[in-house]
């Protein structure tokens, strides 16, 4: 925080002052600190030299030390930091000086006080004295509610002498501050971070005695003190620098336009590119009133879509019970029972492959439960119809190169985005993100609207194919009971055959909601003749549902469990976990 609001804001005046450091798990709910002084001097260069002596407790448990966290800056409301020049000036453990490690973590100076090979118990007592510069501010002109003595010029000390991130009760803590002449104004605070609770504050001369108090885990004690800028030889020139949230933004400001720019080249190519790269034009075609080239409804789909999905084979199980060759009933909720209807002549091979893998040489099946030979064919069927569908032309297998670069980029731009973020979250690098998260989004976000808006490149044999499926779609996708009269007229066929033949198409493009919805007067009777057991057409969404859930569960291994935790399991086995103690 600024000085300019420092007494402002006193109500916020216990800050956080260390994060737990992943050096050591809490200490030992036992463990406390029974005793905890501060000795701070305020010296005339502006400079804050600080001894910290307490007593740890370690209450019988065995450890080798304990641990001391120092900010070395804070952050500033406005994205700024203020930064501490910190300089340990010795450390000891009862009276004699310590074995201590130093590292950086962060934001905050980590000492590492103990002997790592040597184990201690009962209580000790820490000593670390540190000089720290850059600690007093200034306090500004647009402060209001100052107390009575301090104003807009004068130098403020707002420190936590003991901060919050301390894990254990502290059962006597105190603080004394003397400083280079008597302060002009003091307060005191003690709790959790936000806490106005006030502790004692003892003047005597230059000397101000904060506390004592005690304090539970994760409660500071923290003082204000202020004196007249003339008790100082030096000038009050806290160090304030842009922090990286700071810096982020006013780079952000910057790329984000650039980034929008750039990313419009792409979608701008791809829109001006759009009548070149889709190849040959797909003519329109007049209504169909059947599928071209006699095309199964899987087959339609491999060379429409370029896969045979969940839907395609729902519609294949249908075609195969409409043209007799199978009955299907739904079972329960989840699984279908297919029954063989006798000799079948004009099955595919792929049809007959598919089939003997479900019916194992059985006049029934059920299907809704992991069959690896049923997903071994499904695979195998999958892979033929779309080589099928490339080989035969229907489908052009090149059709995908004009979008290749948009799928490039986009990709591209999903994995530096990931790689980017991972390194500013865990590195605390928000400025990497800044400068480039907004170009590679830009990349992912053009790139897929420049994918969308490319079409596939068509043959005059892609062409024609797709020209009749749009033909054959449009028939199914008009008024359906319009259709339906129109295929009695031209294939002089009854409601339920048309019904039948036609219903798996329907699925695969999509429209089986309204084609089995121009068929309510169809009978059960008339319904099990073709194949359905089921007591009317509105009950075929069910089916359908339980088809497409069969074929998913009959094709998908289940996943391993990892072992029962009644097979041999233990305490501390399964997911997530972990602890420690004090180092």
């Amino acid at each position: 925080m600024r000085t300019a609001q420092r007494w402002a804001v006193a109500a916020l005046a216990v800050t956080v002052t260390a994060l737990p450091i992943a050096i050591s798990a809490p200490a030992h709910a036992a463990e406390n600190i029974t005793a905890f002084d501060v000795q701070a001097q305020v010296n005339s260069d502006t400079t804050l030299d600080l001894t910290e002596t307490f007593a740890w407790d370690f209450d019988g448990n065995y450890k080798r030390g304990v641990f001391r966290t120092i900010p070395l800056y804070v952050e500033l409301p406005d994205g700024y930091r203020q930064y501490y020049d910190i300089r340990v000036r010795s450390v000891t453990q009862d009276g004699k000086p310590a074995q201590v490690s130093q590292s950086t973590e962060g934001a905050y100076l980590v000492l590492k006080i103990g002997n790592p090979n040597v184990t201690i118990t009962g209580t000790h007592i820490y000593s670390i004295n540190y000089t720290v510069g850059g600690a007093l501010t200034t306090i500004s002109s647009s402060e209001t509610n100052l107390p009575s003595g301090v104003s807009a010029g004068d130098a403020e000390l707002y420190w936590n002498f003991i901060g919050t991130q301390w894990d254990v009760y502290i059962r006597s803590a105190k603080t004394t501050v003397t400083g280079p002449a008597a302060p002009l104004a003091t307060k005191c605070f003690t709790g959790s971070s936000g806490s106005t609770d006030s502790c004692t504050v003892t003047t005597d001369g230059t000397t101000v005695t904060l506390g004592p108090a005690a304090l539970r885990p994760a409660e500071a004690l923290t003082g204000v003190i202020a004196y007249s800028p003339k008790a100082f030889t030096a000038p009050i020139s806290p160090d304030i620098r842009k922090g990286p949230g700071a810096q982020a933004l006013s780079i952000a400001l910057i790329t984000i336009p650039i980034a929008l720019l750039l990313g419009a080249v792409p979608i701008v190519i791809a829109i001006a590119t759009r009548r070149r790269n889709k190849g040959v034009d797909i003519a329109y075609a007049p209504v169909r009133y059947g599928p071209p080239d006699d095309l199964r409804p899987a087959e339609i789909a491999a060379a429409w879509e370029g896969e045979v999905d969940g839907r395609a084979l729902t519609a294949t199980v249908l075609d195969l019970t409409a043209r007799k060759h199978v009955t299907v009933a739904q079972q329960g909720h989840d699984e279908l029972l297919i029954t063989w209807r006798g000799e079948a002549t004009d099955l595919r091979p792929w049809e007959n492959e598919l089939l003997a893998a479900v019916l194992k040489g059985q006049p029934q099946a059920t299907l809704g439960h992991y069959d690896p030979e049923v997903a071994a064919a499904v695979a195998t069927t999958k892979i033929q119809l779309v080589n099928d569908a490339l080989v035969s032309g229907r489908r052009n297998p090149e059709g995908d190169k004009p979008d290749r670069p948009w799928k490039s980029l986009l990709a591209i731009g999903g994995v530096l985005s990931v790689i980017v973020l991972v390194i500013s979250i865990w590195g605390g690098v928000p400025v990497l993100a800044a400068a480039v998260l907004p170009f590679t989004v830009m990349a992912v976000v053009s790139g897929a609207i420049a994918a969308w808006i490319t079409p596939r490149m068509q043959t005059r044999t892609s062409a024609k194919f797709l020209s009749e499926v749009e033909g054959f779609r449009r028939l199914l996708n008009t008024d359906a009971a319009a259709a339906r009269r129109e295929f009695a007229q031209k294939l002089d066929l009854n409601d339920v055959t048309i019904f039948a033949t036609m219903l798996p198409y329907a699925i695969v493009f999509g429209l089986s909601e309204s084609w089995v919805n121009a068929f309510p007067d169809l009978t059960p009777e008339q319904l099990h003749g073709v194949g359905y057991n089921v007591a009317g057409t509105y009950l075929l969404w069910s089916m359908v549902n339980t088809s497409t859930m069969a074929l998913t569960s009959s094709t998908t291994a289940p996943q391993s469990s990892g072992g029962s935790g009644f097979s041999g399991g233990f305490s501390g086995g399964g997911g997530g976990g972990g602890g420690g103690g004090s180092w």
